[in-house]
C-alpha cells in the first residue's frame, strides 16, 4: 500500500455549508444561522448580523493585576487560559505571557480557583474558531492539539470512503479537506468527490494512504481531522508552525507534549478573540514564557528583557525578568542564562 506522509498545521455548534463566493469561482464555507439570527439577516442586512456575530464572542475574562509571589513584580491584562501548571496573560499591548502559576501570588492562584474563573475558561473553550485556508475557504472547529492522523482513501462497493466512512457522509468541512489533500499530494485538480474516485480509478482502485501530521481540528460533530499545515493562509500558517517544531522536539516527553497542547489551544483562542475585536485575521504575537528567578532575594531596579530564540533555535520567546544597574547589563544577565537567544526589547519592570 503507497504511503505518504506530510506535514499539517475550541458558543454554540454551527452548522457549516460550502457556498459559492459572489464574484469568484471558488466556494467558501458560512454557518448557518439560528432562526432569530436569520430574521435579523433578513431584517439589518449582513453587516449587521456580523456585528451581532462579534459581540456574541466578546472578551469574557476581566483585566486584572498579576503579582508574583515576592511582590516584586506585577503585570496588567487579560486571562486567555490556564492549564495546571501556566496560565497566559494578553497584556494591554496585545503581548501573550505564559507565567508559571506556583510564581504567581496567594491572591491569584485563589482567582484561578474561583468559581467565576472556571466559568468563564469554559466558554471560552467552548467558543468556536474561524480558520483560514488558501484559495478564500474558511473552516469551522477548534484546535485542540499537535498530533497524527492517518487517512486513508479506498473505493468500496461502488463509493468512495475515508477511514471505513463513506465520504459523501461526512461533513462538507471534511469533505473539502479531503479533496485539497489529494489534490496536493496527487498533484491533480479536484474539484468534486467524483475526481477523488476518477483518480482512485488511476490508482486501480488501490487504496492511498496518508499520514496527516500537524494541527487536529475538532468539528461542530466532535469528528477529529488532521489539517495539513498547506491548507492554511500565510497568516494562520505563520501562527501554527512554531508549536509543531516544539512538539515534534518533545518526541516521547508527554508532559512536554501535553504543554504544547495547551499552548495551541491557548494561542488559537487569543487569536480568535483578535479577530473579532479587530475584525480582520491579522498575525497575534507568539506566546512569551515569563521567567521570574530569585526576585525574592534580587536587590536593585528590576528589567524586563525579551529574548527571541535564534535561528534553528524552535523554543518560546522568553520575557526574562532580572535586577541590573542598567538594561545592557540586565540584557547581558538574562542573555548569559539563555543561550540560543538573540536580545529583543529591553525595558524597566513595573510593580
Amino acid at each position: 500500500m503507497p504511503h505518504r506522509a506530510f506535514h499539517t498545521n475550541s458558543v454554540q455548534r454551527a452548522k457549516v455549508t460550502w457556498l459559492p463566493r459572489l464574484g469568484a469561482s471558488h466556494t467558501y464555507l458560512v454557518t448557518t444561522l439560528s432562526k432569530s439570527m436569520l430574521f435579523g439577516l433578513t431584517m439589518l442586512g449582513w453587516a449587521t448580523c456580523v456585528l451581532a456575530a462579534s459581540v456574541l464572542v466578546a472578551n469574557v475574562a476581566q483585566a486584572r493585576t498579576w503579582t508574583d509571589a515576592s511582590g516584586r513584580f506585577a503585570v496588567q491584562g487579560d486571562l486567555v487560559a490556564h492549564s495546571a501548571d501556566h496560565a497566559v496573560i494578553k497584556r494591554e499591548n496585545g503581548k501573550l505571557l505564559s507565567i508559571t502559576i506556583a510564581d504567581l501570588s496567594n491572591d491569584d492562584r485563589e482567582y484561578l480557583k474561583s468559581k467565576e474563573n472556571i466559568n468563564a475558561m469554559r466558554a471560552a473553550a467552548d467558543r468556536q474558531q474561524v480558520w483560514h485556508f488558501r484559495g478564500g475557504y474558511q473552516a469551522v472547529g477548534r484546535l485542540e492539539y499537535y498530533g497524527r492522523k492517518e487517512v486513508v482513501v479506498a473505493r468500496k462497493r461502488g463509493r468512495v470512503y475515508i477511514n471505513d466512512r463513506p465520504l459523501d457522509n461526512l461533513l462538507e468541512t471534511q469533505q473539502a479537506i479531503i479533496r485539497r489533500i489529494v489534490a496536493h499530494e496527487g498533484a491533480t485538480t479536484i474539484d468534486s468527490n467524483l475526481d477523488i474516485e476518477k483518480w482512485l480509478a488511476s490508482k486501480k482502485y488501490q487504496p492511498q494512504t496518508f499520514l496527516c501530521e500537524g494541527v487536529i481540528l475538532v468539528l461542530e460533530n466532535g469528528d477529529e481531522v488532521g489539517v495539513p499545515f498547506f491548507l492554511f493562509s500565510d497568516t494562520d500558517r505563520e501562527l501554527l508552525e512554531p508549536g509543531w517544531q516544539r512538539w515534534l522536539k518533545a518526541k516521547e516527553d508527554a508532559k512536554a507534549r501535553e504543554q504544547e497542547s495547551f499552548m495551541l489551544q491557548a494561542q488559537a483562542q487569543a487569536y480568535e478573540l483578535q479577530k473579532q475585536q479587530t475584525r480582520a485575521a491579522q498575525a497575534t504575537q507568539q506566546i512569551a514564557m515569563l521567567q521570574l528567578g530569585l526576585l525574592a532575594t534580587a536587590s536593585g531596579a528590576l528589567w524586563e528583557v525579551e529574548l527571541l530564540p535564534a535561528a534553528g533555535n524552535f523554543g518560546y520567546p522568553l520575557v526574562v525578568v532580572v535586577p541590573g544597574g542598567n538594561s545592557a547589563i540586565a540584557t547581558q544577565t538574562a542573555m548569559q542564562r539563555n543561550p540560543g537567544y538573540v536580545a529583543g526589547i529591553t525595558r524597566r519592570a513595573s510593580l
